[in-house]
């Protein structure tokens, strides 16, 4: 068995397509059948019907999805596994807008979809094992580059990657459960405001972080896994960058 053939579905949608804004005859096919799927009626008016389709092309293109993936986020939302969505026989481009990033959110919070990615990253690029000389070396760099940021104050994103090597020194030990806990939600809320505040919608559809948001801030609790994975790593960067802050003299 090939590594394409062991890949679940929600991979293979993926990776063995082009992107529909390069799938060529395949767009008009797509756009039929999602037309047949959610039963729309154009007619006689043959005007209108290719004019809504060319629209609908035009903004599925936009997203970085298969033809297969544009059709399974439609038979999602005809199942309602998107339930807060309404589909209604026509080819709305803000109706497509809400399918496809639910897609896209679902896809990326899969469990099935991110050990596939790792699967294939695995595939593509095998571990050279490095000697102790060069871990030690990059360690040093990293280190290095993280204690200038801080210095100068300036943010560093991968700050994160050294919590596990200070907290086994006990950098973090004043911070109880509830602490960390607490800090990890505060995160999550900055993450979502964020979006909402800037219109973005980088990582949740509107709808999806008003929702989530709305959650936090009644009970406390993060209801995305992909959310909370996110608001970890937030939490450990500003526990290393805090405390390299606190303790800068120590470090230079």
């Amino acid at each position: 068995m090939t590594i394409l053939q062991s890949l679940p579905e929600i991979v293979k949608r993926e990776v063995n397509y082009p992107l529909f804004k390069n799938s060529g005859e395949e767009m008009i096919k797509t756009l039929n059948m999602v037309s047949s799927m959610v039963g729309v009626n154009f007619g006689t008016d043959e005007e209108y019907k290719k004019t809504s389709g060319a629209h609908w092309i035009s903004f599925c293109q936009g997203y970085q999805l298969t033809a297969l993936e544009i059709i399974e986020a439609y038979r999602m939302a005809l199942r309602q596994e998107f339930p807060e969505i309404k589909v209604f026989p026509n080819l709305s481009l803000i109706t497509a807008g809400e399918i496809l990033k639910a897609y896209q959110e679902f896809k990326h919070g899969s469990e099935e979809w991110n050990r596939g990615r790792k699967l294939i990253h695995k595939t593509l690029n095998p571990i050279i094992e490095e000697s102790e000389e060069t871990k030690l070396a990059r360690r040093k760099k990293m280190w290095d580059d993280l204690v200038l940021k801080v210095k100068n104050d300036e943010p560093c994103v991968y700050a994160g990657h050294f919590y596990s090597e200070l907290d086994e020194k006990g950098c973090f030990d004043y911070l109880t459960a509830a602490d960390k806990n607490r800090l990890i939600r505060s995160k999550a809320a900055q993450i979502l405001n964020k979006e909402i505040t800037k219109g973005t919608n980088i990582h949740f559809r509107k709808e999806e972080t008003v929702r989530l948001l709305k959650t936090l801030n009644e009970t406390n609790k993060i209801k995305s896994d992909y959310l909370n994975g996110m608001a970890i790593q937030h939490a450990k960067d500003h526990l290393v960058y805090e405390h390299i802050k606190k303790h800068l003299k120590d470090y230079l």
